[in-house]
């Protein structure tokens, strides 16, 4: 600000006085201050706290992987709590990686962080905790570990979610559905299989264990299983991917064999990204958004006991219905 005033010429209150908006400085110190301002590249940081001395809370974030389509809402959910709050975020990518997971873990520990939210990529890790050991508060947004309890987790009703579509497509009259599962260790993945199964059993029907097909969450992958699937000389109506990008990998094999979706098989997803609309696919939407939002805010509440651990917010997922599915 000295050197704002400096270059206009004016005094240090009448600095304050126009990027404050004072109805009692004339318009021409006012520009003239814009002036000396924009030149200057000055920057006005704002104190969230009025005056009152504040220190500006760190979050390190870890992320299984930066360039999945589904992270991004995560991130995005987790900056907007944390711009609220005028804290800072510290990124990492495990890179589908546990000792790059670890080694992150480590590299924040460092830089002392006031809190930590981390997208795991094991829920059978308990490693992670020994690493924290009490360092600083941490929640686990979109999975849990198993068997743990008394940690602070956010995640989304997968069970539920794989539930609600695969009765969707039992509803529709499907019964030989193509399930394409995950890989790993994470909760998700043995959630969303589990609600497949559950959908068959309430109904009394029995799953044709020769569709249930593994992939990596990735769409080349399951662009492959699918293709290989064709070629085996299998019969199905239906597919359900267990991520939105693997219903892309399935899509273009199933168009490339020469099948119309839905008029020759229905196609249905999981997660709800955004792309998902631009092929007006029908899809589970687990709250990776509404997850990070409130994961975020109850990590600063913990940080600044408002708010005492542990906590358990489960999301419930929700069904969007889309072109992609018919009946048979």
């Amino acid at each position: 600000m000295r050197d704002v005033a400096k270059k206009a010429g004016v005094s240090l209150t009448t600095v304050s006085r126009a990027i404050n908006n004072s109805p009692s400085i004339s318009r021409e110190l006012r520009e003239a201050v814009m002036h000396a301002i924009r030149a200057l590249n000055y920057i006005r940081i704002r104190n969230p706290t009025s005056g009152k001395k504040h220190k500006s809370k760190k979050i390190g974030v870890i992320v299984s992987d930066v360039l999945s389509y589904g992270v991004g809402p995560f991130i995005r959910g987790i900056e907007e709590i944390a711009r609220r709050h005028a804290a800072s975020i510290i990124l990492f990518d495990s890179q589908n990686d546990l000792q790059i997971e670890e080694d992150n873990i480590c590299q924040i520990i460092d830089k002392t962080v006031d809190g930590l939210i981390l997208i795991s990529l094991s829920s059978e890790n308990e490693r992670i905790i020994d690493i924290i050991d009490d360092h600083f508060p941490f929640i686990l947004l979109d999975r849990y570990l198993f068997g743990k309890d008394g940690l602070n987790v956010v995640y989304s009703d997968n069970n539920f979610g794989a539930c609600l579509a695969t009765s969707y497509l039992l509803d529709l009259g499907h019964r030989e559905i193509v399930y394409i599962d995950g890989d790993g260790l994470s909760s998700i993945r043995r959630d969303r299989i589990d609600g497949f199964r559950r959908a068959f059993n309430e109904r009394n029907l029995s799953v044709n264990e020769k569709l249930i097909i593994k992939g990596n969450y990735s769409s080349s992958i399951a662009y492959k299983r699918i293709y290989e699937l064709i070629q085996d000389g299998f019969s199905f109506t239906a597919v359900f991917a267990s991520s939105d990008e693997m219903a892309f990998g399935a899509k273009r094999a199933l168009e490339e064999q020469g099948y119309r979706i839905p008029d020759d098989i229905s196609l249905l997803g999981y997660d709800g990204i955004e792309l998902s609309s631009t092929i007006s696919l029908t899809t589970v939407y687990h709250g990776a958004f509404e997850m990070a939002k409130e994961a975020t805010s109850a990590l600063i509440d913990i940080i600044d006991r408002r708010l005492k651990s542990p906590i358990r917010v489960v999301i419930q997922p929700s069904l969007i219905i889309r072109n992609s599915c018919k009946k048979v």
